[in-house]
């Protein structure tokens, strides 16, 4: 009989008992570096379970196919002393006694003209003889050495290969099983639960639950066969359920295996185990971290913010110990995580050592620091988009720390990290979490009266955007009352903006005085330029909800300006669409198209929802009366959709305009075309929708009915009177609108009259009209 040498030197590697799922990138790049002829020794790392040796195998199975002359393969998992790896070797290789000489000349005498593969298999724990490779290398020019190691080798000619998990399938909601079943992770998984429990079947119903499960288990090649081991008991929605213990979950691995890989404790235990104390302690104290850290974080955690330079040496060790991974590609600091089951493990070390509660209160403080840096106490709004991108970047860190706060009863640090974050989670959408976790703070016992009503102000800002104006009406009631006992004029400005809209007050003498115009008077008495353009701002709406359009227009252009000087896009953001609104009702519709393509392209600098989601809503008022009532449809579309999405309530002066331009462009379209609109806008990615409406407004602009009435010869608040005598107002209501005296408004209506050369209310009204001036006004609060 005849055989093939391939086969015979193929055979000569163990035999796995179940098929390699996957891995065909990671072998074609690993055999493309070894047949290059420059890479001699790799290094395949990663963490215990990850499936080292199986793509090992493959790899070597693959080359002994006609790219090496012999394969040969040397388990070390057994030994127990550095010093008989040489043995290890030249029992694989089949030497005999070596008579004093060394291996690396035996391995070279054996070889001659000869190329060989050897894959030495679970190294990390022998690394002390790593340089024993170095010679090998140099002695035998035809060596190619393959290693699987949970470390790093530090080696002069070594290319280190990390293994990854296995792909992962998307979690977009939309999973069917023949779409999850093309990651390999859930390949995995379904063929080891078949093999556990024949009548497990994989369905669109299952699907969903399989793919979070695998995305919890981090796509770790052995969780996924010690949880697909209890599918003889547990379904996956069970699984799933218990997801929350791992290491206690998965156990019970085949007996045949080693014990390091019988339970996923123990395969981290054996990683853990190579560690120096010191580098045991660090890996228990980055496991705090969820969702990675930079080192600057972990210098703060770890070490209590010593110099970093530990740091970094210690982070370092860790990677090359495959217990943490650096979190993708930046061209900024680089940021490191654990897969959750390893983290799971390192917690349970930390409370072990009886530094946890340390190390979490320094993790609460240091993000507290990194909030606060980024949105200010006080501050009405974030020091810029980099500093409220770190904070994307560190969401799950917060839900770890206020979970802590929370946990342990520690009402100041809860308070002063929700009312910190209150306006980032309006800005970012977040709006049911953001409430949950103030509602949450808010029921502590106790806590500093300051730290409660800034909590109570940011609880109200998230109820208002939800559209809970009951409850944002009593946060800010109860936040007024608290900055008046302790004589905070900050909070005071708060409480007051918060109700602005909402409720009128009464002051000591019995004179009635707006919230809008209280808060106004705290914020010049404030000096904050941030605040007095969003309480100049506030006035623009109070006025305007009166029907005193162009006094609105002048608050609004006053706000702009203080953003404008303030170099604050989000406060640019904030005015320019109320005045977008405003002049475009006025007419100006040339200002308008400036003003909403200025906010476009705010709204994709910010990627803010919340703020993008009233652009739409303003952007579809302009195209509707523009005469564009398809593209009116389609926006209103992509901010409902959106507004489902974060959970956002329209206020109701918003929920009135968007329900006027939904009856304006259902009646111009008809039924069917306006509900495709509709859909469409739903279903389109956001800068679709932006980009429709930037061809909407390009073909917009030009003079507008205000420039005919100015031409009139009519003051700004002469035309604000005549809008209000319009609208059927008498001199005593005009006065209040417009906070002027009753005769103050009958001489203002004098002047109106002579100008426009009429002698009576109506007739200066029809005049108006021939002078394309537009009464038919929209009103509403349209903030952001």
């Amino acid at each position: 009989m005849v055989v093939d040498p391939s086969e015979a030197l193929a055979s000569s590697l163990p035999q796995p008992l179940t098929p390699l799922i996957g891995r065909s990138r990671e072998v074609g790049e690993i055999i493309a570096l070894l047949t290059r002829g420059c890479v001699r020794l790799i290094t395949l790392t990663g963490p215990g379970g990850i499936g080292k040796t199986r793509l090992g195998l493959r790899v070597a199975a693959e080359l002994a196919d006609g790219h090496v002359d012999e394969v040969a393969f040397v388990p070390l998992a057994s030994i127990a002393d550095p010093g008989d790896v040489p043995a290890s070797v030249a029992k694989a290789l089949g030497l005999c006694d070596g008579m004093g000489r060394s291996l690396p000349h035996r391995v070279a005498a054996y070889v001659q003209t000869r190329s060989l593969l050897l894959l030495m298999d679970n190294f990390e724990h022998v690394s002390a003889v790593a340089p024993l490779l170095t010679e090998m290398l140099a002695a035998v020019p035809r060596l190619t050495l393959l290693v699987t190691s949970r470390v790093v080798l530090r080696l002069s000619a070594e290319h280190v290969y990390p293994v990854p998990s296995l792909a992962l399938p998307p979690l977009d909601g939309t999973r069917s099983a023949r779409d999850v079943l093309a990651s390999e992770a859930v390949q995995l998984f379904v063929a080891r639960s078949v093999a556990a429990h024949p009548r497990f079947t994989l369905d669109d119903e299952t699907a969903p639950t399989v793919a979070e499960l695998c995305h919890r288990l981090d796509g770790l090649p052995l969780a996924l066969e010690l949880a697909a081991a209890r599918a003889r008991v547990l379904p996956p929605a069970a699984l799933l359920d218990r997801i929350g213990h791992r290491l206690a979950l998965l156990t019970g691995g085949a007996c045949d295996q080693p014990a390091r890989l019988r339970t996923m404790r123990d395969a981290i235990a054996w990683s853990d185990g190579l560690l120096l104390p010191d580098e045991r302690c660090l890996f228990a104290k980055l496991a705090v971290f969820a969702g990675g850290f930079t080192i600057a974080a972990a210098a703060s955690v770890a070490h209590g913010g010593q110099p970093k330079g530990g740091t970094i040496d210690g982070v370092s060790t860790l990677v090359d110990a495959s217990l943490v991974r650096q979190a993708g590609e930046s061209a900024d600091e680089p940021r490191f995580e654990m897969l959750e089951t390893i983290r799971e493990y390192g917690l349970e070390r930390l409370r072990a050592s009886g530094a946890e509660t340390t190390t979490r209160d320094r993790h609460a403080t240091w993000m507290l620091g990194l909030v606060e840096a980024a949105w200010p106490p006080g501050a009405v709004a974030p020091t810029g988009p980099v500093a409220l991108a770190s904070l994307d970047a560190e969401r799950d860190n917060v839900r770890a720390a206020l979970s802590w706060l929370i946990g342990r009863g520690d009402a100041a640090g809860a308070l002063r990290l929700t009312g910190a974050l209150a306006e980032y989670w309006c800005l970012r959408g977040d709006l049911v979490e953001g409430r949950s976790w103030i509602g949450r703070s808010l029921a502590l016992p106790a806590g500093p009266p300051r730290l409660r009503s800034a909590a109570l102000y940011g609880g109200g800002i998230v109820a208002d955007f939800q559209g809970d104006r009951a409850a944002a009406i009593g946060m800010g009631e109860e936040c007024l009352a608290l900055a008046y006992a302790h004589g905070d004029t900050l909070d005071q400005l708060r409480a007051r903006f918060l109700l602005s809209g909402m409720t009128d007050v009464v002051t000591g003498s019995g004179e009635v005085m707006t919230n809008e115009q209280s808060a106004l008077a705290l914020a010049r008495q404030l000096g904050d330029p941030g605040w007095l353009c969003y309480t100049v701002m506030q006035m623009g709406h109070a006025v305007r909800r009166r029907g005193g359009l162009v006094l609105a227009v002048d608050h609004y252009e006053e706000a702009l300006r203080l953003a404008m000087v303030a170099g604050d896009p989000w406060a640019e953001m904030s005015t320019a669409l109320p005045l977008a609104s405003a002049v475009d009702a006025l007419g100006d519709r040339g200002r308008a198209v400036r003003l909403f393509m200025r906010l476009i392209d705010l709204s994709r600098e910010m990627a803010s929802p919340s703020s993008t989601l009233r652009v739409m809503l303003g952007l579809a008022t302009f195209s509707a009366s523009a005469g564009h009532p398809e593209v009116a449809a389609s926006l209103l579309g992509a901010a409902d959709a959106m507004g489902e999405q974060i959970g956002l309530i329209l206020s109701p002066d918003d929920r009135r305009i968007h329900d006027d331009v939904s009856a304006s462009t259902r009646h111009h379209l008809g039924e069917h075309a306006f509900q495709s609109a509709l859909r469409s806008g739903r279903m389109a990615p956001i800068d679709h929708a932006f980009a429709e409406a930037t061809r909407a407004a390009a073909m917009l602009g030009g003079a507008g009915p205000l420039e005919g009435v100015r031409g009139l010869s009519l003051t700004s608040r002469e035309l604000e009177v005549l809008l209000l005598v319009a609208a059927g107002r008498t001199n005593p209501e005009i006065g209040a609108v417009l906070f002027i005296s009753r005769g103050t408004a009958g001489t203002h209506v004098s002047n109106i009259l002579a100008k426009l050369g009429v002698r009576s209310r109506a007739e200066a009204v029809d005049a108006a009209h021939r002078a394309g001036i537009d009464f038919t006004l929209p009103v509403g609060r349209t903030s952001i």
